[in-house]
């Protein structure tokens, strides 16, 4: 999968430091993290990220992205993205983006996933003054997972890995028992930050999950660490 971002790879690979995924030296870890927070910066002072109401968000990476209803004819809106190849990759998070027009949408926060090995950890982060509620991913060899009936299944609620926020600005998923190139789904309720509230993940959601008929297990966790800390 092509990554129009790659200035955010070098330091998530480095900061979540997966088994098999070279490291990067640090001079090239620290530029690629200081050009990647510029960018955001820029993007954040030019454009309106903050959701006025808790809305439903989906990942989205331009080029590598299908909409639910190509894939399944459900009038649902979401995407799936993939195949993954080994690495690391960056996508956005977009809210309210019907029948998945991202020009209808906002973009809320970014994710960064990294597959090595039969492992994918899918982190992901708020834009400043947004705040996620509800993470519910999907990891799989299908687009789409599939029901008991076979047929697939875009409801979130019904993902295999899933936890409960407590207006967190960001959150992470490790998928183990993967082959091939799978695909991924995330969705998120993101909104406002809630002042004087968490922002760390429901404790009681934590914890490692069967993969739930998808051949995986998920380890889920709040708060994961910064990959722009120390650049501030």
């Amino acid at each position: 999968m092509k990554n129009p971002h790659l200035l955010l790879s070098a330091i998530a690979a480095s900061l979540f430091g997966f088994a098999g995924c070279d490291r990067a030296s640090s001079t090239e870890v620290d530029d690629a993290a200081a050009r990647a927070l510029v960018a955001q910066q820029e993007y954040n002072s030019r454009t309106d990220t903050v959701w006025e109401s808790r809305e439903t968000a989906f990942g989205y990476e331009a080029g590598s992205s299908t909409c639910f209803s190509e894939i399944s004819g459900t009038p649902r809106w979401g995407w799936s993205i993939g195949p993954l190849s080994e690495g690391v990759d960056t996508f956005d998070i977009f809210a309210g983006a019907g029948r998945c027009d991202t020009a209808k949408g906002t973009k809320v926060g970014y994710g960064i996933v990294t597959y090595q090995g039969g492992v994918a950890t899918v982190a992901f982060h708020a834009y400043p003054g947004q705040a996620f509620f509800e993470a519910h991913l999907y990891v799989g060899s299908d687009k789409l997972p599939r029901g008991a009936k076979g047929k697939y299944n875009v409801a979130p609620g019904q993902f295999p890995h899933q936890h409960t926020l407590d207006n967190a600005t960001s959150g992470s998923f490790t998928v183990t028992g993967l082959t091939g190139n799978p695909y991924l789904v995330l969705h998120l309720v993101s909104g406002p930050t809630q002042s004087g509230s968490s922002t760390g993940v429901d404790r009681d959601s934590i914890g490692t999950k069967s993969g739930a008929g998808q051949d995986s297990t998920s380890t889920e966790s709040g708060a994961p660490k910064d990959p722009f800390a120390g650049l501030h």
